[in-house]
């Protein structure tokens, strides 16, 4: 089972973004941990609103994220991946539609192509392709030949049609490697023709 956030603190950065830093000694980040409907942690002026955090730091002690812990945060720019994360739950990041950079520090886990990867199993977690509305010619989406496995809600958007990492993705070509699509893959995806 996951902990859930108990020792942690947010601030201003200096452009007025909020950024939160969750504590050195941190092991695991519990499901739905930043979720819009389950801030109560965050106290009563961002309860019932949404996650407000441009930037949320984990420390180099984080060694598992739960089922979407940082969904809905959709003011979300950037994420570092530490070194000894080994586990990474169900999408933890639909509804991140500002999400632009998700770096890894772990060997467990690469970006490739715009999308989060399990190395062992070839797991596709999440996507975080952003193309601009009008931007026709960049629609399509081709997933990476070292997938084997979309996962469960990778390209999901349980947010809101608007909120979608990859919103605005009218095709998206699967390759012939993959031979599992999970539960959900393409949920609630408003933007998606083919």
């Amino acid at each position: 089972s996951f902990l859930c956030l108990d020792r942690h603190y947010f601030q201003d950065n200096n452009q007025g973004q909020k950024q939160y830093k969750i504590l050195d000694g941190t092991k695991y980040i519990c499901d739905y941990a930043f979720h819009l409907n389950n801030n109560s942690f965050l106290g009563r002026e961002y309860a019932s609103n949404y996650c407000p955090f441009v930037l949320i730091e984990l420390p180099s002690s984080v060694m598992a994220i739960g089922d979407f812990s940082f969904s809905g945060c959709s003011h979300l720019a950037k994420i570092t991946l530490p070194p000894k994360l080994t586990y990474i739950g169900k999408n933890p990041f639909t509804g991140t539609g500002n999400l632009n950079t998700i770096e890894s520090m772990s060997p467990y886990f690469v970006i490739d192509l715009d999308c989060l990867i399990a190395k062992k199993t070839g797991t596709l977690i999440h996507c975080f392709r952003h193309i601009k509305q009008d931007s026709e010619e960049t629609a399509t989406f081709t997933i990476p030949s070292n997938v084997t496995i979309i996962g469960d809600y990778s390209f999901a958007d349980k947010n809101g049609p608007h909120s979608a990492s990859s919103a605005y993705v009218r095709r998206v070509i699967i390759p012939k490697t993959v031979t599992h699509i999970g539960k959900g893959g393409f949920e609630k995806n408003s933007f998606l023709e083919e």
